[in-house]
């Protein structure tokens, strides 16, 4: 199943393809899309919305998804997203 997520607050330095690394070694599934916009309250950031096909198989995920709960992605330890799923 296809969800979104956002991540509300992420630095500009970031590209596409950096935070497409991240997300793809986290294993949460199969990354579909990417979009970016900016922040209109801090210039320096930017939102990005993630399309990604779960796995059926990641009943965590599904759980935390289904709660309306985030997920947190390290990138950077101790530095990590906070991926929001949308509804």
């Amino acid at each position: 199943m296809i969800h979104t997520f956002c991540i509300p607050c992420i630095e500009q330095s970031y590209s596409s393809q950096y935070i497409f690394n991240i997300l793809k070694k986290s294993q949460i599934g199969k990354i579909r899309s990417i979009r970016e916009f900016p922040s209109h309250q801090h210039p320096s950031q930017k939102k990005v919305f993630i399309k990604c096909e779960v796995p059926k198989e990641n009943e965590t995920l599904k759980q935390r998804i289904t709660n309306g709960q985030s997920i947190n992605i390290m990138f950077q330890e101790p530095s990590f997203w906070k991926m929001i799923p949308c509804k």
